[in-house]
């Protein structure tokens, strides 16, 4: 069960990416080159490999050794739930100590203490939420939000994660994700799956915003390892989830409507006809056999199949993500 204090639930971190300055010789073994700037006075390279605990890293570029990490991961637990911000300081920890004893020499010069100095150039802040039994229809929900700033949306089954039904808000410098954490692990070996119905919502800074006004106006700027306190992780990820209207209540009806009404191959009396299968109290009932069957086909193929956990979403629902007790809400419209 999540822990959880006054100030909310604790922080946690996935993916966490910082760089060290590094003494510019360095072991290259086993390492991939990439030329920048061909040909010219500046030409350089830029090196880039995976450490034994599985972190990338990358060298060659203002003299530091960038390293990028999910901590779960390393830690081997499996990114079924993120570390708590005093267990990914002990991987941190583990992973400088990786990379000074398989590739470089930090320069302590510029980085008395790597713990301390070491600056953080990306952070994922997960928050998990359990029991939601309408996944798709609070993404979709979500996705039609109107927020302000420059941000994209984009709602899709991500192809990398077994395909999750995945929203996406955001720009190249911070965004936040909603997923399908029970799907995106269910193609793990037994006992190492999230549970069903477990949604996980991800906040990604980059150093951007973690040192931008944004960041400062809600908790204080986030530059080096040093930075990284209990109280400012709390803050960045729970704004960062309202920032991208994730605390929004939304319509579960929404989505049954719009997969009806456009669903591809189906006249306008069909579409009137499944609709009626899918809303109508004692429609199934009094239809022909046949009909019933052809709407329950054509239904499941559209992901809107009735069933007992179903019949639900399928009145006039009004669903929300309750941040504070990681749960969805439901009442009705």
């Amino acid at each position: 069960m999540e822990c959880r204090t006054p100030s909310g639930p604790v922080a946690r971190i996935d993916t966490l990416a910082f760089s060290v300055p590094v003494k510019s010789d360095f072991n290259q073994i086993g390492l991939t080159a990439t030329v920048l700037r061909t040909g010219t006075v500046e030409e350089s390279f830029l090196w880039s490999g995976t450490l034994a605990s599985g972190a990338r890293i990358k060298l060659g570029r203002g003299g530091v050794v960038g390293i990028e990490a999910s901590l779960p991961k390393v830690a081997g637990d499996g990114n079924i739930e993120a570390l708590t911000l005093s267990d990914s300081l002990d991987v941190v920890r583990e992973l400088v100590a990786e990379v000074v004893r398989e590739r470089v020499t930090i320069d302590r010069e510029r980085c008395g203490d790597p713990m301390r100095d070491a600056k953080v150039t990306r952070i994922d802040l997960p928050r998990d939420f359990d029991g939601v039994e309408h996944i798709p229809e609070v993404l979709d929900g979500l996705a039609g939000v109107s927020i302000s700033g420059r941000v994209k949306k984009s709602r899709y089954a991500d192809a990398e994660c077994n395909r999750a039904e995945t929203l996406w808000v955001g720009n190249g410098k911070h965004g936040g994700r909603l997923y399908d954490k029970a799907r995106e692990t269910a193609r793990l070996l037994l006992g190492s799956r999230a549970p069903d119905g477990r949604l996980r919502f991800e906040a990604q800074l980059r150093s951007t915003v973690l040192t931008g006004v944004w960041a400062r106006a809600v908790a204080g700027h986030v530059r080096q390892l040093g930075d990284l306190e209990e109280h400012k992780l709390r803050a960045l990820r729970r704004a960062s989830f309202e920032r991208y209207g994730f605390d929004q209540e939304v319509s579960a009806m929404a989505t049954v409507a719009d997969r009806v009404w456009t669903a591809e191959g189906l006249s306008e009396r069909q579409r009137r006809e499944l609709w009626c299968f899918l809303t109508m109290p004692g429609y199934q009932s009094r239809a022909a056999r046949d009909v019933v069957r052809r709407y329950r086909q054509i239904a499941r193929s559209l992901g809107v199949t009735p069933h007992a956990a179903m019949s639900e979403a399928l009145c006039p629902l009004r669903v929300r993500l309750d941040y504070d007790n990681g749960k969805e809400v439901v009442r009705a419209a």
